[in-house]
């Protein structure tokens, strides 16, 4: 007669479907940069501990570090989204705390700061063909972005 195994752990975790990537995944398609710490240009993360209730649902978040400028609120929107899997422990309904760091990062910049905008325009050197206020015949515009 063989002897059964006993799980590894006396009480499982509830699971994200997918795992950690899936996990960070949703996180980072579901996460928006808030507008005031995109002004005030502002990076770091924000530790968010959070209660899985036994249907595997996010039903209490708390910050444990945060850095402000609306980041707080925003990790604390995206944690209450998820969703787990929870299993019972051994046929008892029970919560399950865990912490999440969440992460937020500038933006790329999308233009660069480093660039030269030349104008200029020919016109005639005879005076009496074009007055001051009249349009050039030729005009340029160049910007250099490095």
């Amino acid at each position: 007669m063989k002897k059964e195994k006993k799980a590894k752990h006396f009480r499982r975790k509830p699971q994200y479907p997918g795992g950690q990537q899936a996990m960070k995944d949703f996180l980072s398609k579901e996460l928006k940069y808030p507008k005031e710490a995109l002004e005030e240009k502002v990076e770091g993360s924000v530790m968010v501990q959070f209660t899985i209730d036994h249907l595997g649902l996010v039903a209490f978040t708390r910050i444990v570090s945060g850095i402000g400028y609306g980041c707080d609120e925003e990790a604390e929107r995206v944690v209450k989204q998820l969703k787990f899997i929870a299993d019972k422990n051994r046929g008892f309904k029970s919560n399950s705390t865990q912490t999440l760091g969440i992460h937020f990062r500038l933006p790329k910049k999308q233009q660069s700061e480093s660039s030269i905008s030349i104008e200029y325009s020919i016109r005639p050197e005879d005076n009496s063909q074009e007055k001051e206020d009249d349009p050039p015949s030729n005009a340029y515009q160049y910007t250099i972005e490095w």
